[in-house]
């Protein structure tokens, strides 16, 4: 007996009693299905946070050189990876400096051998005017991810526009961003840039002469003489001319890096780095590769974690990551 049977069979007879409550049935059921998935998309939505990046100061005047700040305000979420993108117009200003990061989320080995940390070097970001950072929590540190407000990195700038008060601007590319928390959730972002003017001018006052009191002669009795006296011009002060200032561009300095192959591990699926555990590390290494393949900038072949021949990273490397979350070597 098939499920239409037992139905009918279950309502009492009467044909139009019966058909009537069949067909508020079949048209019920698409409905509450569409409800239940209705529901179903909307309250993980109003659970996710939302977080704030910030650059600071807001606003500012070069020169002299400025050093920006970049501030997470995470509020109460636990914090496990951090990526953000800053660009600014390379013909108005320039990193003067290397980029530094915050201790919070770098790991407790040396940073130059620390995997986690990536960050686009001085003479990268001056040429495309594109700042990235990218830092994920140690491994050691689980117990103590940080939250709240903290600094994420910094950075001085200077000016190299030679225009007289130019506007230029700091601004987050929020679409390439993403803070995730402990719990591997992608949490929604806040921005607010810097803006700085460029090379104001400043006016000089004009200096006022000051008129120079003559002396009242006193009258003499006659039949005596008295010579007048001559006036003496007073001399006019001239406004001394202000010099100039002239920006000196910083000679930028650039070193080589010699990277030890160090032997390659055997791996669990879904651990990128090989440490013996698939957590939000390997996810930072898969977000920074996301859409990208062999040859392409930034493009981390520890990514491919389906080992696909073509080696690109897309959703299939993404399934593998997402089935294996929280698995460690046995």
């Amino acid at each position: 007996m098939n499920l239409f049977e037992k139905v009918k069979k279950f309502f009492p007879r009467g044909s139009g009693r019966r058909y009537l409550i069949l067909l508020v049935i079949v048209l019920g059921i698409p409905v509450a299905v569409f409800l239940v998935r209705r529901i179903a998309t909307y309250i993980p939505q109003a659970q996710v946070a939302t977080v704030s990046l910030t650059s600071s100061p807001a606003t500012g005047s070069l020169p002299p050189n400025l050093t920006v700040r970049v501030n997470l305000n995470a509020g109460a979420s636990r914090v496990g990876f951090v990526r953000f993108v800053l660009n600014f117009n390379p013909a108005h200003i320039n990193l003067a400096g290397e980029i530094s990061t915050t201790a919070r989320l770098r790991q407790s080995r040396e940073p130059a051998t620390d995997p986690w940390i990536i960050k686009t070097s001085m003479a990268e970001a001056n040429s495309t005017g594109r700042v990235v950072v990218v830092l994920a929590l140690d491994e050691l540190d689980r117990s103590n991810p940080p939250s709240g407000t903290f600094e994420v990195a910094s950075f001085p700038i200077r000016v190299v526009a030679t225009g007289q008060n130019l506007t230029t601007q700091l601004t987050f590319n929020v679409t390439d961003s993403q803070v995730v928390d402990m719990d591997a959730q992608a949490l929604n972002i806040s921005t607010s840039g810097s803006t700085f003017t460029l090379n104001p001018a400043t006016s000089s006052p004009t200096p006022t002469s000051t008129p120079t009191r003559m002396p009242t002669p006193t009258p003499t009795p006659s039949p005596i003489r008295t010579p007048t006296p001559t006036l003496t011009p007073t001399p006019t002060r001239l406004p001394t001319p202000t010099p100039t200032r002239v920006n000196t561009p910083t000679p930028t300095s650039s070193g080589t890096i010699t990277t030890t192959p160090t032997p390659t591990p055997i791996c669990i699926d879904g651990d990128a780095n090989c440490d013996g555990s698939v957590n939000i590390l390997d996810y930072s290494i898969f977000f920074a590769s996301f859409g990208k393949g062999p040859g392409d900038p930034g493009y981390d072949p520890r990514a491919n974690l389906n080992h696909s021949p073509d080696g690109l990273v897309n959703i299939l490397d993404y399934s593998v990551l997402f089935y294996n979350f929280g698995n460690r070597r046995p």
